[in-house]
């Protein structure tokens, strides 16, 4: 009895100790890795631009990795696409809010692309690489 409840009380404190470690690793998009700037490409009307940057931190453990940054005429800027295990930079306006950047649509003001939070994330690397 004694020791059921000891390892009763021990769930009961690691579990939620874990849940609180685990949601501090998620990514924030604004402390991403800054990598290499490899392509600047204007909005229509040149309100905003949009940064693509090569980032390889990891060495021989990791892959490439594409950030992309938008920059307002303010100068204020955000995260809003972040892929794993890639080198390409297809970056195409449709409006001066709408962006794809390699194949996926974005709303530069609300959407942020990562490609850990995409389901079909496998899928789509795998269709890159059948090119």
């Amino acid at each position: 009895m004694k020791k059921a409840l000891i390892v009763g009380l021990i769930s009961l404190f690691s579990i939620p100790l874990l849940i609180v470690v685990l949601y501090q690793f998620q990514q924030d998009p604004e402390d991403l890795p800054l990598g290499i700037l490899v392509k600047e490409i204007p909005s229509p009307t040149n309100e905003a631009v949009i940064h693509m940057y090569l980032v390889d931190e990891g060495g021989a453990t990791s892959r490439y990795q594409m950030r992309g940054e938008v920059i307002y005429a303010n100068k204020e800027s955000k995260n809003i696409y972040f892929n794993y295990d890639e080198e390409r930079t297809d970056v195409q306006w449709i409006d001066e809010q709408t962006v794809i950047i390699n194949g996926e649509k974005l709303d530069i003001k609300e959407d942020f692309y990562y490609w850990k939070d995409d389901p079909d994330w496998e899928k789509k690397r795998k269709k890159m690489y059948e090119l």
